[in-house]
């Protein structure tokens, strides 16, 4: 049986679902963190949890193409736990961003949950010194929409040349 989240319209298909998240538990992650997540990444957490998406690719402007390859969790008790990607972030207690998903490659995926982005879905190329996080969603419910099987996005249309070019 397939896990879906979202309804008709805007769904995330799981390879790989996690159980949902009991409302206590995200309501006491989110206590220990000091933030309030957005009601839509509320409600992914409560009924997936995170997992790998059957379809996970999305454009980042200015960048090229990836895909999602997990989405992190709470409770999970392994390297997909969303409180142990937090903790790995220089000033936890302080970010402005939220760790919520990991590419093929170990580049992450963030949610604004303070300032003047909250809610928004962010892509960071960490492995590259000079780079910062780019605005890829308003919102997880928009990032959720856009997500595509492999191959449905264009590198050169998201700023870099085809991947397979001659």
């Amino acid at each position: 049986m397939q896990e879906t989240i979202w309804g008709a319209v805007d769904v995330i298909e799981m390879m790989r679902p996690v159980r949902g998240a009991a409302e206590l538990e995200v309501a006491r992650f989110e206590r220990a963190n000091n933030l309030a997540l957005p009601k839509n990444y509320r409600r992914f957490l409560g009924e997936q949890n995170g997992g790998r998406p059957k379809d996970g690719e999305f454009p980042v402007p200015g960048w090229g193409v990836t895909v999602v390859d997990t989405f992190f969790g709470i409770g999970t008790g392994d390297s997909y736990d969303l409180q142990r990607q937090l903790d790995r972030l220089a000033n936890p207690r302080n970010s402005e961003l939220l760790p919520i998903a990991t590419d093929p490659g170990g580049l992450r995926l963030f949610l604004g949950i303070r300032g003047p982005h909250v809610g928004g879905i962010f892509f960071w190329d960490h492995k590259d010194s000079a780079s910062q996080p780019v605005q890829v969603a308003d919102d997880f419910e928009s990032f959720a929409a856009s997500l595509k099987p492999d191959g449905a996005y264009d590198d050169y249309e998201f700023g870099l040349p085809p991947k397979h070019s001659a």
